[in-house]
Parts: C-alpha cells; sequence; structure tokens
C-alpha cells in the first residue's frame, strides 16, 4: 500500500489513478491521519430487471391513499402575482 499526503495526491492524480488501476490501494493521510484508501473497483455490477411476479391488473383493486394531482397553469399564477405587485 503506498500513502501519500493531500496535497501530493492533488498534484498526482494521474499517477495515483495508474496505480491504483494496476492494482496498488492508496492510503492518503491528512497532516499524518489517514482520511482515504483508494483501492481499485471489483467488477461492475450488472443490472438485471427481471419481470414482475404478478399482472398489473393485481394493483387495479388497490386504491390509492393520494389525492390526483391538480393541473397548475403556471402562466396564470405568473400573471396573477404581476398583477397584484
Amino acid at each position: 500500500m503506498k500513502k501519500t499526503g493531500i496535497a501530493e495526491f492533488k498534484a498526482h492524480l494521474a499517477h495515483f489513478l495508474r496505480m491504483v488501476k494496476s492494482g496498488i490501494n492508496v492510503e492518503i493521510h491528512d497532516r499524518g491521519t489517514p482520511v482515504a484508501i483508494l483501492t481499485k473497483m471489483q467488477s461492475q455490477v450488472e443490472l438485471v430487471i427481471t419481470p414482475p411476479l404478478k399482472k398489473k391488473e393485481f394493483l387495479k383493486g388497490f386504491k390509492s391513499r393520494f389525492k390526483k394531482a391538480q393541473k397548475i397553469d403556471i402562466d396564470s399564477i405568473l400573471q396573477i402575482d404581476r398583477n397584484q405587485r
């Protein structure tokens, strides 16, 4: 593991990223106190989309506890606000 201070890390960021990419961990210190460890990422997690277990018709029996949103005419609200000034 390579240890470095924040100033050196900032100055040589590309160098440290290449080290991490090659598998070397970098421990970053702030005035001698370790604050972070930079490590190579493990393999990317692959997103898997699975089909629903129940058909959407199953949800039709449920009632929402939320009221339907009202359509807002922002132009008229702004016009009213301007007229009141």
